[in-house]
């Protein structure tokens, strides 16, 4: 209807996302650690995802940050009103609804430290809570078809990395007199952490946890302020995640402007021989 452009296209839903990313931010966050690990924390782990690789979950995830900011202002018509609307993208987002009924239970760290059963089922069940999110969208059911891991381990580091982050999040909730005023963070890094496993199916499953990433994000930053300990701890996970995107492996991924090395399927294409093109026409669109 507006353009048949799709690298415009691509940029308007770009800063669709990030718009909404940073006003969330912005929003919901009290100082410069809180800052600075949600985009470290977003760049590292959903970048590459969102919203650089999923229209429909992209603008899905850009409409429900308004909805938990609405949340957290105790304004729960809006947050349904917002999730409702995500939902016409792509229905994975009303997930996130869980967080209207945890947002009303006060004794977080009960509810907090119990999501650590509910990771081990994940972890260990991945598959079966696959099969029930297919309900949902026809993607994670693909993802138990997609034998992705056939070539390739599965990335037990990313699930190191956040559980480790759990801990260190339940360290400060500990320590903490009163927790009410973070509870849909602590619960965001409760749910992200029990959801995590699902990447065993497949790493782009990692769009699913970006829904609460965000909240774990801002969480980890806050827990910084607790103690000269936990900001001691907090500069080694920076270490860590800016080691991690050091030593990233090439994806083969290439701008527009880039050279970029073929797969050798593509070997059958000849240029040279137009007539190619049409034999090959599904390989060259695949």
């Amino acid at each position: 209807y507006f353009t048949t452009d799709s690298r415009a296209f691509l940029f308007i839903i770009a800063f669709i996302v990030l718009f909404s990313l940073s006003y969330f931010i912005y929003k919901n966050t009290k100082s410069l650690n809180e800052v600075l690990f949600s985009y470290i924390f977003f760049v590292t782990l959903f970048y590459q995802y969102i919203p650089n690789s999923s229209f429909r979950q992209s603008m899905a995830f850009a409409l429900l940050l308004p909805a938990i900011t609405a949340l957290w202002n105790k304004k729960w018509f809006l947050f349904i009103i917002f999730l409702f609307i995500a939902s016409f993208f792509h229905k994975s987002v009303l997930i996130a609804g869980f967080l209207l009924p945890l947002s009303y239970i006060k004794h977080t760290k009960i509810i907090y430290w119990s999501s650590i059963l509910l990771f081990v089922y994940v972890l260990i069940n991945y598959q079966t809570v696959a099969i029930l999110l297919s309900s949902t969208s026809d993607i994670y059911e693909n993802y138990l078809y997609s034998g992705y891991y056939n070539y390739s381990s599965q990335p037990f580091m990313i699930i190191i990395m956040v559980l480790g982050l759990y801990i260190y999040n339940g360290l400060a909730i500990n320590r903490a007199t009163d927790n009410e005023d973070n509870r849909l963070l602590i619960y965001g890094t409760a749910l992200t952490l029990s959801l995590i496993p699902m990447i065993r199916l497949d790493p782009s499953a990692l769009r699913l946890i970006s829904y609460f990433g965000v909240l774990m994000a801002i969480q980890t930053g806050r827990a910084s302020q607790n103690s000269s300990l936990m900001k001691g701890l907090f500069g080694v996970i920076i270490l860590i995640f800016l080691t991690k995107a050091a030593l990233k492996p090439d994806d083969g991924y290439r701008f527009m402007w880039q050279e970029k090395e073929l797969h050798e399927r593509y070997g059958m294409v000849d240029i040279s021989r137009p007539d190619q093109f049409s034999i090959n026409e599904d390989l060259i669109l695949a």
